[in-house]
């Protein structure tokens, strides 16, 4: 008898629908998804029976490679059985019944092939598939939707492992192996839709390159120290509840972090990962980007926050790509590194974009895919197959530019106001006589020499002067003092 861990759901949500019978290649041959004659059958084989004893001290649904005491029905015609050793899962419930676990494919979940086993549980997944030969494709639920409140073991042998929108609260503290001691070579992890508040204090597989917690309630990450995690490179913290990232200790290892959709308000006391290069900021409470970023960063997505300007920020010199959609932007003057490659203005009223002539260059060469177009649907995909690519989404970008000494056309479409550089500061000189590195303006230099050289002059015409009238009074004593008689 089910136990009362099943939920209704709406599958829409998450439901991701798969083209059936994709031909893919995986690890070197052609990868068929199998024909499915029975749709039904798929959720009827779920439940297990337990064998001897079952597994002992359950006392929430555990997600589990410990599945030596479970018994399965036949496996239906359609279903993707793991059968590396190590690979198999199924899950244990308090009331002491087992369910199946995890199917295992050569494709994810879009149907595109990988070059490992997919290790999955998907909860209440749906995708197409045949039925026969005769490619009538019909919609089929592969995982019913349960609840999973603790992983105590990963799968050993799938490059990927998958455990989504099961409701899944805690995570062992040892994910290295399963439960009879075989290390776990996952490179990329994923638990998305889930209700995990940590992610500290975790081993997780050695090998792991890509973490992804996606829509969990996370709102701190204290400790994911290099120890825990030493070959991350890539970590997906998106549409959790962060507050800030101040005090996270992040590996030293990572590459992209992506945090979209918390609730972080300012980046003050970040300490940022020594080689980061993707950083994704997009649909936080943030109102300012004047920080100080990482130095090798070289895709910032800075998209839907209401930043009003960013006027003066310092942008990292190695920044290739820069997303500033939908970001409240009203005006703008042009300050990005010469590296920039890809700029995104998209949905900012922009009345007044100043550069100079060398950032009006720089502009000049950015390869947005669509960088002429200014009406694109950015969601809508370009006859290449490419979402809409583009910089400006409105051509009045100098209906309100001021103190400007002309007006030139980005790609022949945009106004741009064209200002003067900069003022520079003058060349610097080393002080004369001085034996330190601080260093002056040559006027300020020359300056302090000629007041020094009047200094030196009235000195010593002071001390000659006290000395002369002190000469003068001597002489004058020694005259008036009366003769002496014998």
């Amino acid at each position: 008898m089910p136990p009362t861990a099943w939920r209704a759901r709406t599958s829409a949500v998450f439901a991701m629908l798969v083209v059936s019978m994709t031909t893919a290649q995986g690890a070197g041959h052609a990868y068929v998804l199998p024909y499915v004659p029975n749709p039904a059958e798929i959720l009827a084989t779920f439940w297990g029976s337990p064998t001897s004893d079952g597994k002992s001290n359950v006392t929430e649904t555990t997600y589990t490679t410990d599945c030596k005491n479970a018994k399965f029905k036949p496996l239906p015609p359609g279903w993707m059985p793991c059968n590396e050793p190590g690979a198999k899962t199924c899950i244990w419930f308090p009331n002491g019944t087992v369910a199946r676990g995890s199917d295992c494919r050569r494709t994810d979940v879009d149907g595109e092939a990988i070059g490992g086993y997919v290790n999955a549980f998907r909860g209440g997944f749906v995708e197409k598939r045949n039925m026969s030969d005769t490619k009538k494709n019909v919609p089929v639920q592969i995982f019913p939707n349960v609840n999973i409140a603790y992983v105590e073991s990963l799968p050993a042998y799938s490059s990927t492992v998958v455990i989504d929108n099961v409701g899944l609260q805690r995570l062992a503290p040892n994910l290295q192996t399963t439960k009879s001691g075989v290390g776990v070579q996952a490179t990329q992890l994923q638990m998305n839709n889930n209700n995990l508040t940590s992610i500290d204090n975790v081993s997780f597989p050695v090998y792991l390159n890509i973490l992804m917690v996606r829509n969990n309630s996370i709102s701190a990450v204290i400790n994911l120290s290099q120890a825990q995690v030493p070959s991350l490179s890539s970590l997906y913290l998106d549409f959790n509840f962060l507050p800030t990232l101040a005090g996270i200790r992040f590996p030293d290892t990572l590459t992209t972090l992506s945090v979209d959709g918390n609730h972080i308000i300012d980046l003050d006391n970040v300490t940022w990962p020594p080689i980061l290069k993707t950083l994704s900021l997009a649909d936080n409470k943030m109102r300012f980007l004047n920080y100080s970023f990482p130095p090798r960063l070289e895709d910032l997505t800075a998209a839907n926050m209401s930043l009003g300007s960013v006027d003066g920020v310092e942008f990292p010199p190695s920044l290739t790509t820069l997303d500033l959609s939908n970001t409240s932007l009203t005006q703008l003057t042009a300050n990005f590194p010469d590296t920039l490659k890809s700029l995104s203005l998209f949905n900012n009223n922009l009345t007044a974009v100043y550069a100079t002539e060398a950032q009006f260059q720089l502009l000049s060469r950015l390869e947005n895919a669509n960088k002429t177009i200014w009406d694109c649907n950015p969601n809508v995909e370009s006859d290449i197959g490419i979402p809409c690519d583009i910089v400006f989404s409105t051509l009045n970008t100098n209906a309100t530019c001021t103190d400007h000494i002309g007006v030139k056309m980005l790609f022949g479409v945009f106004p741009i106001c064209i200002i003067k550089d900069p003022p520079t500061l003058p060349p610097t000189t080393l002080i004369p006589g001085s034996n330190t590195s601080t260093s002056m303006p040559i006027s300020a230099a020359s300056a302090s020499t000629s007041s020094n050289t009047l200094l030196c002059i009235l000195s010593s015409a002071i001390v000659l002067t006290v000395l002369l009238i002190a000469l003068i009074l001597l002489y004058r004593r020694r005259n008036r003092r009366p003769k002496q008689h014998p």
